[in-house]
């Protein structure tokens, strides 16, 4: 019998390119650096971004009428799913994360206080502040799958988003949670150079060539469920 460990399962993730300034000459991304004492990517410069939580799926209780992922994005998020939550979920988890570990709120004023009994603490907090979280403008970018070697892996989507269309203070790094660091608001310039995961690197590259502003472009896949990786497209 072999020693060898089965590889874990990769668990669904998601993660939010935050875009300021994007029409104008010199766009900026908000990054921040991951904790030494992260067990995923310790010191890594990335995205905010983190596992799918079952309230997310609860969530979709706090849109308001009509709102949803443009259909390009939708149909791309539903294709090869292996397992993982519909789209809309996947882009509220990324909305969650975002305001867990940076406190910034991608959404929309509320004309009362949205309640949501078995959302969670992060999404009842989001509700108390008057704001409903928003899919309208959130774009699917890249999907990557972590090698099986790795002790924790996640099938992760990542999506960009414009953070200026929604009138919050983009600074306000208050409410941040603390899991990272180092939080800044950073030119195309200044974050290309900073070493990265290559699925960070590579989902920053399609923001730069304005693959947030086609939805009928390809999302890059990095498939690396197995020892072999492949890159595709969906």
């Amino acid at each position: 019998m072999s020693d060898v460990a089965a590889p874990k399962s990769p668990a669904s993730a998601a993660s939010l390119i935050l875009i300021r300034g994007a029409s104008t000459d010199e766009p900026r991304i908000l990054m921040g650096k991951r904790l030494s004492t992260a067990r995923f990517m310790p010191d890594a410069r990335v995205f905010p971004g983190g596992a799918v939580d079952p309230e997310d799926e609860a969530a979709k209780a706090l849109l308001a009428p009509g709102d949803a992922l443009p259909r390009e994005c939708d149909d791309r998020l539903a294709l090869d799913r292996r397992g993982a939550p519909d789209g809309a979920t996947m882009a509220l988890a990324a909305i969650r994360e975002t305001y867990e570990e940076t406190g910034v709120r991608i959404g929309v004023a509320a004309s009362e206080p949205p309640t949501l009994d078995d959302g969670g603490e992060s999404w009842r907090a989001f509700a108390a502040s008057g704001m409903r979280p928003a899919l309208s403008g959130v774009f699917f970018v890249l999907r990557a799958i972590t090698p099986p070697q790795m002790k924790i892996r996640f099938d992760a989507r990542i999506f960009a988003v414009d953070a200026d269309r929604f009138g919050v203070d983009l600074d306000d790094f208050s409410g941040a949670s603390g899991e990272l660091e180092d939080l800044r608001w950073l030119t195309f310039s200044q974050a290309a150079p900073t070493p990265m995961p290559f699925p960070t690197a590579l989902a920053l590259a399609e923001v730069m060539a304005g693959a947030h502003m086609q939805p009928e472009r390809p999302v890059p896949f990095v498939d690396q469920a197995t020892s072999r990786s492949v890159i595709t497209s969906l």
